[in-house]
C-alpha cells in the first residue's frame, strides 16, 4: 500500500491562507514575537491539529535554510522583496524537502545567529542594507568558515564568495537622471543616503555622470548628503538646502524615505511638487500606497528571482562547492504625479 504522503508545513499554511513563516512562528511559540494576532494563532494551530501535521525534527542529511536578521529582512518587505523574493524562495525550497530556521529578533548590532545555528544549516539568507554591510559581511566569512552557503541579499562583496542578489545601482541612476533630462530638467540634484554605502554611492555616479555626459555636470553644491534614509533627516537637509538659495528644478533621493522628508520640506518653504520641483525616490515602498501626490520612484521586478534562487541554492547543496554568483534584479521607473516638465532652469 503507498504511503500517505506526511503533511508539511506549507500545506498547513496554504490551508490556513498564511505564509509558511507564519506557521512555524506560531507553533514555535513565538508569534508573540512578531505580534500575530489571536485569531491567527488559533486558526494556525486548529488546522495543524486537524490536518495531523507533526514538525519535521533535525535530522542528518536534510538540508535548512537559516533566515537571519529577521528586523532587517522586514525592512526590505517595505519595498516588496519579502512577498515577490522570499515567499517564492521559501515555498520552493521546502517543496523539495528543505528545513526552515528562522532567527529571534535581534538587538541592533546582531543577526541573532550562532555558531550551534550555523552548523546545523546548509545555507543562510543575510540581509545587508545601509548601516548594516559589515556586519553582514563578517556573518558572511563565519558561514564559508562552518561551510554554510551564503545568500546575500542587497548587497555584493566582490571579494567573497557567496550567491548575491542585488540590482545594478549606477544603471539605476541613470535611468533616473535621463528620466528627468528628457522631461527638461538640468538643473538637479541627488540625496545621498549614507555616504561609502555602495547603494547610495552608484546610484548618486550613475544619475551625475549621465548629466555630466550631457553636457551638465552637478556642481558639487547639487550633492547632498547625507540624508541616512531617514524622513527627518531627509527633511531638515532639504530645508536647509533651499534656505542656501539652491533651487534645482528636480532632485532625485536614493530612497523613498528621503523623499518623502524632502516633499514635506519643500511643501513647507512654499514650493509645489511638481510645479516648482520634480522629486523621485527608489524602493517603491509599499507603505507609501495612497500617499498624495503619488512618488515617482524605482520599483525592482523580482519576478521569479525567488524559484530562481531556490535551484542554485539546491544545485550547490548537492555539489558541496560554494562558488560566487551574482543574480542582478531588474528595475522599472514608475511614474506618478511628484515629477512633470521642467518649467526652467534657473
Amino acid at each position: 500500500m503507498r504511503e500517505k504522503k506526511a503533511v508539511s508545513m506549507r500545506d498547513v499554511a496554504k490551508a490556513v491562507g498564511v505564509s509558511s513563516t507564519t506557521v512555524s512562528l506560531v507553533l514555535n511559540g513565538r508569534a508573540s514575537e512578531y505580534h500575530l494576532s489571536e485569531r491567527v494563532q488559533k486558526l494556525v494551530v486548529e488546522k495543524a491539529a486537524e490536518m495531523n501535521y507533526s514538525p519535521t525534527r533535525n535530522r542528518k542529511g536534510r538540508r535548512r535554510l537559516l533566515i537571519s536578521g529577521l528586523g532587517d529582512v522586514y525592512m526590505l518587505n517595505h519595498s516588496g522583496i519579502m512577498m515577490d523574493l522570499l515567499a517564492p524562495l521559501t515555498s520552493k525550497l521546502e517543496s523539495i524537502g528543505w528545513q526552515l530556521t528562522l532567527t529571534p529578533l535581534s538587538p541592533e548590532g546582531s543577526f541573532g545567529v550562532t555558531t550551534k545555528m550555523l552548523k546545523q544549516s546548509t545555507a543562510v539568507l543575510i540581509p545587508s542594507r545601509g548601516g548594516t554591510t559589515d556586519m553582514a559581511k563578517d556573518m558572511v566569512k563565519l558561514a564559508l568558515d562552518h561551510h554554510v552557503i551564503p545568500l546575500v541579499i542587497g548587497r555584493l562583496y566582490p571579494d567573497i564568495d557567496a550567491i548575491y542578489f542585488d540590482s545594478d545601482n549606477i544603471a539605476t541612476g541613470r535611468m533616473v537622471a535621463e528620466y528627468l533630462y528628457n522631461l527638461g530638467h538640468t538643473r538637479v540634484a541627488v540625496m545621498k543616503g549614507i555616504s561609502g554605502d555602495d547603494h547610495s554611492e552608484l546610484r548618486t555616479r550613475g544619475f551625475a555622470d549621465f548629466f555630466e555626459q550631457k553636457g551638465h555636470p552637478l556642481p558639487p553644491e547639487m550633492i547632498w548628503g547625507d540624508g541616512l534614509y531617514w524622513v527627518p533627516k531627509a527633511y531638515d537637509l532639504t530645508r536647509e538646502k533651499i534656505r542656501q538659495g539652491l533651487r534645482p528644478t528636480a532632485i532625485f533621493y536614493v530612497s523613498d524615505m528621503m523623499a518623502i522628508g524632502g516633499l514635506y520640506a519643500l511643501r513647507e518653504q512654499g514650493l509645489s511638487v511638481p510645479d516648482d520641483v520634480s522629486i523621485i525616490g527608489h524602493d517603491d515602498e509599499t507603505g507609501l500606497i495612497g500617499l498624495e501626490p503619488g512618488l515617482t520612484t524605482i520599483k525592482l521586478e523580482v519576478g521569479d528571482i525567488g524559484t530562481r534562487l531556490a535551484a542554485v541554492l539546491s544545485e550547490m547543496a548537492h555539489t558541496g562547492k560554494i562558488g560566487k554568483m551574482q543574480v542582478l534584479c531588474p528595475v522599472k521607473l514608475v511614474e506618478r504625479q511628484t515629477t512633470a516638465r521642467a518649467k526652467s532652469n534657473p
